[in-house]
């Protein structure tokens, strides 16, 4: 696969220490490489922004603005973005490994304006 699609994940924080690790994780996990990572912490009141600035990584960018809601956190996170496909993800949730390449093929296939994605819930016994 050419790797000529780059993708900006924005990630708005706000409190959630107990998953953002994860979170960030999944997103450095991808098989598909080529993308930027902007975390955009909220005015959180917690350890969020000191748990991602332990995580060392070139692709990431973490910055912060006054409290504003996760609305104004996307949209300050798309003002830094370098590339054209933008990619939302929440602190905490999380992606399966594939989810980039897959978007990615999905792009390539059926080139239009906008995309979405549905959520999958894979829980043992629900």
């Amino acid at each position: 696969m050419e790797n000529k699609i780059k993708f900006s994940v924005i990630v708005p924080l706000y409190n959630k220490e107990l998953y953002i690790e994860n979170t960030i994780l999944s997103i450095l996990k991808q098989s598909y490489t080529d993308f930027e990572i902007i975390v955009v912490d909220d005015g959180s009141t917690d350890n969020s922004y000191e748990i991602v600035e332990r995580i060392q990584d070139s692709r990431i960018r973490l910055v912060s603005k006054k409290n504003g809601g996760v609305s104004a956190a996307r949209n300050y996170g798309i003002s830094l973005a370098r590339y054209s496909y933008i990619v939302f993800i929440d602190g905490d949730d999380w992606w399966s490994s594939l989810f980039l390449e897959k978007m990615c093929t999905l792009i390539q296939q059926y080139p239009c304006l906008l995309y979405t994605s549905d959520a999958a819930d894979e829980l043992d016994g629900v």
